[in-house]
């Protein structure tokens, strides 16, 4: 018989609020509920499970992140299911249910699974496994100046509002990028998206057309010159056709090589990292998941 395994982190912004579904998972699992308060501490509670159990996240994307890594830093490949109680709780949007307590547990009850791809990133001599999205580049520039009164304001145009807000602090990178075995490509981009997931930033589709299980990440740059070039993408963003537009650099790639002369930041699920020399490669169907009504295939 399956077991619950639940992982509750009561630092989560909805962590100490969401008592109903805290309830019915302290129901289904009993003895294997864990509210932990640490990383770390969740960690020690993940190295007592099996291949054969359901652990329940409940937690944030970055803690969820966190999980993916110390799994995938060892062997054993439990079936994970997700409880959103973070802030912007974007994978479970990728998973075909809304990013709400109430919905995961539906999730969880129908126990419909499909395995999902994971991203191993290696950078500078270090490793590091993520499921979500890394952000690069003026990305945090970005994102100071969206606030959650921006998001719910202007939607999928927040990013772009913010990219115009910020204009007189960003700079460009000059960036070496290598997709699978092509040939490297020389690029100046003012940010760089490498997406798993569709979402960043609690549901701004930054990669429309990623999908969890397709063996391929959405590798999406800003390039042009300057505030009308800005603003034109983000018309486009308010359009919905924002890869198209000519200022925009989108491929799909399974392995992405990455070289800046400037010192890089990527937001890694949240994890801020710093580098020269990136490589992102494509675990696929790496990791078991519960998946929900709507998840496209």
């Amino acid at each position: 018989m399956r077991r619950y395994f639940v992982i509750w982190n009561r630092n989560a912004r909805q962590g100490a609020v969401a008592e109903e579904a805290k309830l019915e998972l302290l129901a289904l699992a009993g003895d294997s509920f864990h509210e932990t308060e640490s990383f770390e501490q969740a960690c020690r509670c993940l190295d007592q499970v099996t291949d054969n159990d359901l652990v329940i996240v409940a937690g944030g994307d970055g803690g969820i992140s966190g999980m993916i890594h110390h799994l995938h830093s060892g062997d054993v490949r439990p079936t994970l299911a997700v409880v959103p109680l973070g802030t912007g709780n974007d994978f479970v949007r990728s998973l075909g249910y809304a990013p709400d307590p109430t919905a995961a547990i539906a999730a969880i009850r129908a126990n419909q699974t499909t395995n999902v791809d994971v991203v191993k990133l290696e950078y500078d001599g270090q490793s590091k496994w993520f499921i979500n999205v890394a952000a690069g580049g003026n990305q945090r520039k970005v994102e100071d100046r969206v606030s959650d009164e921006v998001k719910q304001f202007w939607g999928p145009f927040a990013y772009a509002r913010g990219s115009l807000e910020a204009l007189p602090e960003l700079e460009k990178y000059p960036l070496r990028l290598t997709l699978d075995d092509d040939a490297p490509l020389e690029l100046d981009l003012w940010t760089l998206t490498i997406a798993n997931g569709r979402t960043v930033g609690g549901g701004v589709e930054i990669a429309p057309q990623a999908k969890v299980n397709d063996g391929q990440l959405e590798v999406t740059g800003l390039q042009g010159e300057g505030l009308i070039e800005l603003g034109s993408i983000a018309a486009s963003f308010l359009q919905g056709n924002y890869l198209d537009h000519e200022s925009v650099f989108y491929r799909r790639a399974a392995k992405i090589g990455l070289h800046s002369e400037k010192e890089f930041e990527f937001s890694v699920d949240g994890e801020l990292i710093t580098g020269h020399d990136f490589t992102f490669t494509t675990l696929p169907h790496a990791q078991p998941m519960i998946v929900g009504p709507e998840f496209s295939s």
